[in-house]
């Protein structure tokens, strides 16, 4: 299976079509989805959803049941009137017969009953590229000699094919800053995804030792400080 990683460079750019009522529900899953897309639609009912989905291009449509004024199944059932291939992702608290007959009826691609967990999601959005046929990139190219290979989850001499010796924080302090080529990653940002997930917390001095052994491991990586926000890796 392929890596959160590569899940997110896949879905990054893809538009996501949110149909929900639940403000609480609707912010947590606003801040989970933007985890994996940049592209994120709202849309409180099915009504507004058909709105949006005649005048936006959307690649996935995810949306819960019970809605009002037009709610899950009339609003999926309309879309599949004109349009049978946009992949659909259902939530809902309910788990009856009806609605799991009706949902496969209506050809979706995921359900998921609530409560939603982010494993839940990633889940589903496996399927999800499988059905776009989207591919995985094949590596970065971070300098002239080396690059990032996506499928091996490391880094490769580009003419010998060698792995290049980096410790863990290393390469997901560089995995980071590839999720957000071109962009500023936050100090913040960068604890959470390399530090955080061994319950560690980082300080400035760790940071900049990880930074410095990069660029002694992978000399010309481009590299860049902003200065009092954090870093970003500028790539073509």
């Amino acid at each position: 299976m392929l890596s959160t990683l590569n899940l997110i460079e896949l879905l990054k750019n893809i538009t996501i079509l949110y149909v929900e009522d639940d403000e609480d529900t609707k912010e947590v899953m606003k801040n989970t989805l933007s985890e994996f897309s940049k592209n994120i639609i709202m849309a409180d009912n099915g009504e507004e959803a058909m709105k949006i989905l005649n005048t936006k291009d959307i690649n996935l449509i995810i949306t819960d049941i019970e809605m009002p004024d037009k709610n899950g199944i009339e609003f999926i059932r309309e879309v599949r009137s004109t349009n049978l291939n946009i992949p659909v992702i259902v939530f809902t608290a309910y788990s009856t017969k009806d609605y799991l007959l009706e949902c496969v009826n209506l050809n979706i691609q995921g359900y998921i009953q609530k409560p939603i967990s982010y494993q839940k999601i990633k889940d589903v959005l496996y399927k999800v590229i499988d059905y776009l046929d989207i591919k995985v990139e094949s590596n970065a190219k971070l300098t002239d000699e080396i690059e990032y290979d996506f499928a091996r989850q490391d880094l490769r001499n580009i003419k010998t094919g060698e792995a290049i010796k980096i410790n863990r924080k290393e390469l997901k302090t560089i995995e980071v800053l590839l999720k957000n080529k071109n962009y500023v990653v936050t100090y913040e940002q960068i604890e959470n995804y390399v530090w955080k997930s061994d319950n560690e917390t980082m300080s400035s001095t760790a940071l900049r030792t990880i930074i410095k052994n990069i660029r002694k491991k992978v000399e010309d990586i481009p590299i860049v400080n902003v200065s009092g926000i954090g870093y970003k890796i500028d790539l073509m």
